[in-house]
């Protein structure tokens, strides 16, 4: 009956006997599984007391069985996912029967796994303080779910805690944010990548974690030129801070505002990756020192060059040029110190306790703005990119300054300008003329071109690309008056009269031969026979008055086409 429950469940429990010291016959408590391994040698495996524990590690091996016959080596990451619950004496003696590999028998403990994945990290090129970081996240995680073996790490605990986490829930934990949530997430899916690559795990069980929105972020800001100048003039005049005085604090932020460097790449910046001789100077740091690890050769601006000779006078070349810069958070608190001493100093300044107040509601050298956004370190690289946008320097030369892989986030993310920036660049768009306001503005036939508005107190030029506009300026030689078959009108400023109503006045090149003749608000041209030049023409101003034009200057022609001879 037994053979015949082996052959069709592919295994059979029994109990083990052994005689004991005393010659008593006794029956072992766990159940022994009998089963054939993928070379159909007859196995038998001590499981667990309990029959139903037991049945399920049995069809559990079966299938083991079944998996490495069919692919040469246990790959079904169900299976093997079974097995890495199974004890470890249990998976040492099945590796033994050549149906499991060696590295997943044992389990090493956690601690000891991570340590091996961060020396796998640094082995790839990943800085010491990258993986470190990285490790700390992690084990952080692996911590608060209360993970004990690799394969307890579960999809579903560590979305809860990271939840968790993220709502300030759990007691002496730190809200995490939601991108510094969704970077230990990553170090932990990093982690079991790694896991699966050296075949501790079957799969990795955070393939399908989500991340979350990033909604809570506080964007840096970049400071404005006159913020930029308030904070190097109070910095240079101030006290030492963090193992700086305040000159070569100045010096830093020029650097950083001049070169876009990050806080990490000017605290390891070493004499040696200055070439203050060359032309032009130049700055070169290593793959090493840079986050792409790509390297970089930077110009320096030689406005610079006396304070950085300064800086770098009697150094060996492998010292740091700010060698008693300390830790990249001391140098975050360092710089909002200055930053909060120049408002002080601007805020000093003021003439009056009212422009004082006034002041003291504006963000200028404001640490968190009323917008949201927040000044840091790291805004003097965001202010870097901003200037050049500044100055018209093209995106693709910024994206090769601030050394970014993706025009876009040279383009939007970094460089936010000032308002006064956006205000001076709709400044100067040009002024669009709508099609029902330019034929309100007509007064003549023939889709003539609009008189120039008064509505601000100026006479307004024609525009040569309009429709009825001017195609060039010129005006007649003293004396003359302009042929109406060659005229190119332009506009001018014309007198205002006493009442302070304008006229306009169109300037015409050409030969003499016609004169023009004022007919209230229009005007043509008559023929040498008809006219009178023994009289002077005066043009009728709206008040009712009349002035004589000065020589070349004559009244607007509202489109009239019977105004010359040639028409």
């Amino acid at each position: 009956m037994n053979a015949r429950k082996r052959e069709r469940t592919g295994f059979r429990l029994t109990h083990a006997q052994y005689t004991d010291a005393d010659g008593a016959v006794r029956t072992c408590p766990k159940w022994v599984a009998e089963f054939r391994d993928a070379l159909e040698r007859k196995r038998k495996l001590t499981l667990f007391t309990s029959r139903a524990e037991s049945e399920s590690a049995a069809r559990l091996l079966v299938r083991l069985v079944e998996n490495v016959q069919a692919s040469g080596r246990a790959n079904n990451p169900e299976i093997l996912r079974g097995v890495a619950l199974l004890p470890e004496r249990v998976r040492r003696r099945l590796a033994g029967f050549g149906l499991l590999e060696p590295e997943r028998a044992t389990v090493a403990a956690l601690d000891e796994l991570l340590g091996r994945w961060a020396g796998a990290l640094r082995a790839r090129g990943t800085t010491e303080k990258q993986a470190r970081t990285q490790r700390l996240r992690a084990a952080k995680l692996i911590r608060l779910a209360g993970f004990k073996r690799l394969a307890d790490v579960d999809r579903g605990q560590v979305e809860a805690v990271l939840a968790k986490l993220r709502a300030g829930e759990i007691e002496g934990e730190r809200r995490l944010s939601a991108r510094t949530s969704n970077g230990t997430l990553q170090a932990l899916g990093s982690f079991c990548r790694w896991a699966v690559r050296e075949r501790l795990l079957a799969e990795n069980p955070l393939a399908e974690a989500a991340r979350v929105t990033v909604t809570d972020e506080r964007e840096r800001d970049a400071l404005d030129l006159d913020e930029q100048a308030r904070l190097l003039d109070a910095t240079e005049a101030g006290p030492e801070r963090d193992g700086l005085d305040g000159r070569t604090r100045a010096t830093l932020y020029r650097l950083a505002l001049t070169t876009g460097l990050r806080a990490g790449e000017l605290a390891n910046l070493k004499r040696s990756a200055l070439d203050l001789d060359a032309d032009p100077p130049t700055l070169t740091l290593a793959p090493k020192a840079t986050k792409n690890r790509r390297g970089c050769t930077l110009p320096l601006v030689r406005e610079l060059l006396p304070e950085l000779r300064e800086a770098v006078r009697g150094k060996l070349p492998e010292t740091r040029v700010f060698a008693t810069l300390g830790r990249i958070d001391e140098l975050a608190d360092t710089f909002r110190a200055d930053l909060a001493a120049a408002r002080a100093t601007w805020l000093d300044e003021a003439a009056t306790p009212a422009e004082r107040e006034a002041r003291q509601r504006t963000d200028f050298l404001l640490a968190e703005r009323h917008n949201g956004r927040v000044l840091v370190f790291h805004s003097l690289r965001h202010s870097f990119i901003a200037n050049g946008k500044r100055a018209g320097i093209p995106l693709a030369t910024m994206m090769q300054l601030a050394r970014h892989s993706d025009p876009k986030l040279t383009a939007k993310r970094y460089g936010a300008l000032a308002l006064h920036d956006l205000s001076a660049a709709v400044a100067a768009l040009p002024s669009p003329r709508t099609p029902g306001r330019e034929a309100a503005s007509r007064t003549g036939t023939d889709d003539a071109a609009p008189l120039p508005s008064i509505s601000s107190g100026k006479a307004a030029p024609l525009s040569a690309n309009a429709p009825g506009g001017v195609s060039g300026r010129g005006k007649a030689p003293e004396g003359e008056h302009s042929s109406c078959a060659s005229a190119t009108p332009a506009a001018v400023h014309a007198p205002e009269s006493a009442s302070g109503n304008l006229v306009s006045h169109l300037v015409f090149s050409g030969t003499r031969g016609q004169t023009p003749v004022d007919f209230g608000r229009q005007s043509h041209r008559i023929s040498d026979s008809a006219k009178t030049p023994e009289k002077p023409v005066k043009i009728a101003l709206r008040s009712g008055k009349t002035e004589q034009p000065p020589a070349g200057l004559e009244p607007a022609t509202c489109g009239l086409q019977n105004r010359c001879s040639a028409n």
